[in-house]
């Protein structure tokens, strides 16, 4: 008895699924080659003469945004205390923006411009070994 295929040895693959293969092959490098990947055409730049306003150039790019934020003003809770969630949640908004940590609480102050209200008597803020701006002992 003679078998097409057995076990031990492959089978090869029909005519039909190899048409199929190729056809689709054929059909992804056409769609391939014809989106392709295009540059957008530059829009058609004027010669400035050296008198010529550099303003319209300006006005022509793109506006980037600043690397620093705004200051912000941290308020103090409703009872007079400092609230140091929102503190904190204003420390690591500048640090996601700015992409740096500074090296102490003073320093984030200074490079940041944010307000923050007056610690209680006897007490500094400090940032702790975790990260975050907490309260210590003078």
């Amino acid at each position: 008895m003679n078998m097409i295929c057995d076990p031990i040895r492959h089978c090869p693959p029909s005519g039909i699924r190899r048409g199929t293969a190729v056809v689709l092959a054929g059909f992804l490098t056409a769609l391939l080659l014809t989106t392709g990947c295009s540059k957008s055409k530059p829009a058609a730049t004027q010669a400035t003469s050296p008198g010529a306003d550099t303003n319209l150039a300006a006005a022509q790019m793109p506006q980037v945004p600043a690397a620093t934020p705004e200051p912000v003003e941290v308020a103090a809770n409703p009872d007079g205390g400092v609230d140091i969630k929102a503190m904190n949640h204003a420390y690591i908004g500048w640090i996601m923006q700015t992409r740096r940590a500074p090296k102490s609480f003073e320093d984030y102050v200074a490079q940041s411009g944010v307000k923050f209200p007056p610690p209680p008597a006897g007490k500094k803020f400090v940032i702790d070994h975790n990260g975050f701006i907490n309260l210590a002992n003078k």
